[in-house]
């Protein structure tokens, strides 16, 4: 089964119509493990390997548009997803599950005083540029501690590099 995934990503990937950040990082996301932690997870979503490639399933293979999503203000969302980056950073590999993840969230959610919906929606934008799919902890999980971190560094720099932006402008 992890064959015809990769297959199929590969596939994916050199389509036409594919979307141009079809595949964040070959290497990492095409490895047996990454591959064989989508499989175990989507064993009840799916009928066939091919479902993987529905768009409610994108999240697993594109990166989210670098968007300047936010909450409250942006100084906030940077101090918060700087916040996350370091709380998640700290999980052992080892004890990266879903539990120790939501604990994690909750942590932070808790420190910011953010509704935890407010948070899980901003993550879920942040991590899949979607607005449904499964949990923010079982996102997390699927797409495993580096690419996590990596989504949160992207949206961290496409923030502030807006800020930074809006600093020139008005100091001109």
């Amino acid at each position: 089964m992890v064959k015809e995934l990769r297959t199929g990503v590969l596939e994916n990937l050199n389509r036409e119509d594919s979307n141009s950040c079809m595949i964040e990082n070959l290497q990492n996301n095409l490895t047996d493990d990454y591959l064989t932690r989508v499989l175990k997870w989507s064993k009840e979503r799916i009928s066939l390997v091919s479902d993987l490639f529905k768009p409610e399933y994108s999240f697993l293979w594109s990166l989210p548009p670098s968007t300047g999503c936010h909450v409250k203000s942006k100084e906030f969302t940077i101090g918060l997803i700087q916040d996350t980056i370091t709380f998640i950073a700290t999980i052992d590999n080892a004890d990266f599950s879903r539990s120790q993840i939501t604990a994690t969230l909750n942590t932070v959610c808790h420190n910011k005083q953010l509704k935890f919906n407010e948070y899980m929606q901003f993550l879920r934008k942040s991590l899949t540029g979607c607005l449904q799919g499964p949990s923010i902890a079982e996102i997390i999980t699927i797409l495993g501690k580096e690419t996590t971190l990596s989504r949160l560094n992207r949206a961290l720099k496409s923030l502030s590099s807006t800020e930074q932006k809006a600093e020139n402008v008005t100091s001109k």
